[in-house]
């Protein structure tokens, strides 16, 4: 490892690890939802044989006219969030080399976030605030999922600068305790 960090340079080291964790941690939810929908679909009829007004499809099928740009659209944002849930786990592995902690610490940390974002959402209500309430609902750690219902960018900005962030944030705070390192995470 020393020597790949010597010829590549640490800089591209570390943003191979972060295109690693990014690319696999997104296919295995991708792969995950692609066998789920595989066996949702042999198991249950098509919509076709169901008797569905077109109230009842447009809920079914979101905000799309036909069916596989739906299914695209649940398979991007599956992706994102497979490869976005990776980042606190790399963050933690540039000062952590415990396997226990690198996975249960992000776990901890965004069940914690969650029922923070729902106490947000439950005090906007009580205070009859509905606008701040629907914008907390975009920084639910799995918000990202939530991509493939909207259609307008003045829907999905939240959603995406926030992801974004938590991108950004993960990776350059990987590489500054990296580069902190003596070792250089060897």
């Amino acid at each position: 490892m020393r020597f790949n960090i010597t010829r590549t340079g640490s800089l591209r080291y570390y943003l191979s690890k972060f295109c690693s964790a990014f690319l696999c941690g997104g296919s295995a939810v991708l792969f995950g939802y692609i066998i789920f929908g595989v066996i949702v679909r042999i198991i249950f009829p098509s919509l076709s044989q169901y008797e569905l007004s077109a109230d009842d499809l447009s809920f079914v099928l979101v905000n799309n006219k036909d069916e596989l740009t739906g299914v695209l659209r649940y398979m991007l944002s599956a992706f994102l969030y497979g490869a976005i849930s990776t980042m606190p786990a790399l963050f933690i592995s540039s000062f952590c080399k415990n396997p226990y902690l690198i996975t249960c610490v992000p776990f901890m940390v965004t069940y914690m976030w969650q029922i923070t974002v729902q106490k947000l959402i439950a005090n906007s209500m009580m205070k009859e605030d509905f606008d701040r309430a629907s914008i907390l609902e975009n920084f639910y750690p799995n918000s990202i999922m939530n991509l493939s219902y909207y259609t307008a960018f003045a829907d999905t900005k939240y959603i995406l600068f926030f992801n974004l962030g938590i991108i950004l944030l993960s990776v350059i705070g990987f590489i500054v305790i990296m580069n902190m390192r003596p070792d250089k995470g060897v």
